[in-house]
């Protein structure tokens, strides 16, 4: 996925963002799993606007983070705690 993004001075400057997906057939796991950043997550609405924040300020906003899906719940534990 490419983004163009505009900065102070007006020129138009490119990021790309790799998102991998993985669908997982373990019975009672997770229904999937997805590695992004903090703005991938967002963007693919894995995460909302508090989701962003809070995973953003916690990790960072530019590295990886792997997210869990359990019914449509995001969340970064495995074991669906907060799902």
């Amino acid at each position: 996925m490419a983004y163009s993004v505009s900065d102070n001075d007006g020129a138009s400057d490119s990021a790309t963002i790799t998102i991998t997906i993985t669908v997982n057939a373990a019975a009672g796991g997770f229904d999937e799993e997805a590695t992004a950043t903090c703005t991938g997550h967002y963007s693919a609405s894995r995460l909302d606007v508090t989701g962003y924040l809070s995973y953003g300020s916690a990790n960072g906003y530019s590295p990886s983070v792997t997210l869990y899906s359990f019914g449509g719940c995001w969340t970064d534990d495995i074991n669906g705690g907060v799902c």
